[in-house]
């Protein structure tokens, strides 16, 4: 059985959190790391200990069929936007809490 290749779009905190979970476990690890600001996403990148497809875009990250699911972890109020943005994928999606900071992005 070939392991479920995990995209991450965001590498602050709960990024760092998910990445940290996917790399102890049996038959899932992360093959993709998304982050518009270079810092954090190269310090993520050094915390790997496999090789990890980094994108400055997540739009790029969804396109290049390095990844089977992929963890929004992006600061709460972009969550919404970040799902709705994305292309559409046969990926399947997780996203972090709360779906969006408003009633009305939650019901786009």
């Amino acid at each position: 059985m070939q392991d479920i290749r995990i995209g991450i779009v965001g590498s602050g905190t709960m990024g760092f959190v998910h990445f940290g979970n996917f790399n102890t476990m049996d038959g899932a690890r992360v093959t993709a790391l998304a982050d518009p600001h270079e810092p954090p996403l190269d310090a993520a990148g050094a915390r790997c200990n496999t090789l990890v497809t980094r994108f400055s875009d997540y739009r790029d990250l969804a396109a290049a069929d390095v990844c089977d699911a992929v963890i929004v972890a992006t600061p709460n109020m972009t969550h919404a936007d970040v799902l709705l943005d994305l292309p559409p994928t046969d990926l399947h999606l997780l996203v972090e809490k709360p779906l969006g900071t408003r009633v009305s992005d939650c019901k786009r």
